[in-house]
């Protein structure tokens, strides 16, 4: 028996993602700065709990001098990459 695949996820697994905070000095920071704020996402998780539903993502931090650590992060903690404007 096969489960129903969840479908509403606000990201997608291979997908590159920022963490949220780093919006916070977004207009201070420099483009190898932003490499420190980067994951791929390379798990979903779905979680009910008595207060609803918590959608959890498993990345794997991008950048030469980040750990190779996955992390687990809570939707809300994420943003998508920004567009290239030069493209």
């Amino acid at each position: 028996m096969s489960l129903p695949k969840y479908e509403h996820f606000k990201f997608e697994v291979g997908q590159f993602v920022r963490s949220s905070f780093c919006e916070l000095n977004d207009d201070k920071r420099n483009s190898s700065e932003i490499l420190r704020d980067t994951y791929q996402i390379v798990e979903r998780m779905y979680q009910e709990c008595p207060g609803g539903v918590q959608l959890h993502y498993l990345c794997r931090p991008q950048g030469f001098l980040s750990s190779k650590e996955y992390i687990r992060l809570n939707e809300i903690e994420l943003i998508p990459m920004p567009q290239d404007s030069s493209r």
